[in-house]
């Protein structure tokens, strides 16, 4: 079904917001007087620019990959980890983007793998089930390894 959608006059409304949700569009402003700010900006700046939420993904990959986690989880105890423990930095906050954006996706009733596209939703999602099928309970946090314990939270 095509739509036509005209955003007028930079308001962003409810119906608006929902219409480019689930088009996939980032809605950043209105360009009314933006031209005043466009001096020397080169949209070629956004080509091969990668989201610090999927650098930050990456980087918590890249350690389950080497299994090289700095996190003592000996320094959590059943509710929270202090900032000294660095799962913050190490995995809650990569963990967290992807599974805030899984959800944003679930919320708008997006099947992953019944559509194409969502590469990279659907890896991490199926490297999720992986993880969680090769986990080996019970375990806990001071007599499991670190990434394998990581590995089962994932």
């Amino acid at each position: 079904i095509p739509v036509l959608y005209l955003h007028w006059d930079g308001g962003l409304t409810d119906l608006g917001r929902d219409i480019l949700e689930k088009f996939h569009v980032d809605y950043v402003g209105d360009n009314y007087w933006r031209k005043l700010g466009l001096v020397d900006w080169a949209p070629s700046s956004l080509m091969n620019f990668v989201p610090d939420s999927v650098i930050t993904q990456q980087a918590l990959l890249s350690r389950f990959e080497t299994q090289n986690f700095n996190v003592d989880l000996s320094q959590c105890d059943d509710k929270s980890c202090p900032e000294v423990a660095n799962m913050d930095s190490q995995f809650y906050d990569a963990a967290n983007s992807i599974r805030q954006w899984l959800k944003s996706l679930d919320e708008q009733k997006i099947s992953l793998f019944e559509q194409d596209g969502y590469q990279y939703e659907k890896l991490m999602v199926l490297l999720a089930d992986h993880y969680r099928q090769t986990a080996s309970f019970p375990m806990d946090k001071q007599s499991t390894g670190t990434t394998e314990f990581l590995k089962s939270y994932f």
